[in-house]
């Protein structure tokens, strides 16, 4: 026969203990969770922002290749008084050309004043897009008040006349020969690439 002792076991209260340790683990696991979608989306942006910044730099390395081929055509075209008056695209021109300076307005962006203004004239040149995607257009606008010969008012900037510089190696009643002033040309290189990328590079040139 069983004894007292063995037959009277007291039940077991039920442990709060492991309700806790369940809801702290729950608490833990969401909190992991959160950091690594945080880390996850951290590096989606950073990746996102290099890749952005990449296709800025290459974009605007392409605007070099605007660059030269402006200023291939200036050094061409700047003989006589070919460069007095705008050209238009077409009727035989291929390049078009501000003989004038035109400037966006007070607040005005140059993307803007270039959607607005410079495309509804036949005087943006556009060159073949690159393998990169980049496409990339210029114009030249000399930097006068006005079309016309620059030396009979059109109010251009250039270069002042400088004499040679005396010597006394040269000896003396030696006359300074005069160098003759340089127009100056402001080259504006847009580049259109991918992620709708849109770069503005410039140049001021005198000639």
């Amino acid at each position: 026969m069983l004894s007292a002792s063995l037959r009277r076991r007291p039940a077991r209260a039920p442990s709060r203990e492991r309700g806790v340790a369940l809801i702290t683990a729950l608490i833990v696991l969401l909190a992991m969770t959160l950091a690594a979608l945080g880390i996850v989306r951290s590096t989606l942006t950073s990746t996102r922002i290099a890749g952005n910044l990449a296709f800025q730099q290459a974009a605007t390395q392409s605007a070099d290749v605007g660059i030269e081929a402006a200023i291939a055509w200036l050094e061409t075209n700047r003989a006589g008084n070919r460069l007095h008056n705008h050209i238009d695209i077409g009727g035989g021109e291929l390049v078009g050309y501000f003989a004038r300076r035109e400037d966006p307005a007070a607040g005005q962006s140059w993307q803007t004043y270039w959607d607005t203004v410079i495309t509804t004239t036949a005087r943006v040149n556009t060159l073949p897009a690159d393998g990169a995607g980049n496409q990339v257009s210029w114009v030249v606008h000399r930097l006068c008040n006005a079309v016309g010969d620059p030396v009979s008012g059109a109010g251009c900037e250039a270069t002042p006349e400088l004499s040679g510089s005396e010597s006394g190696s040269r000896g003396s009643g030696v006359i300074g020969l005069l160098t003759a002033s340089q127009r100056y040309y402001r080259i504006t290189a847009r580049v259109d690439g991918p992620r709708n990328t849109v770069s503005f590079v410039q140049v001021v040139v005198a000639m």
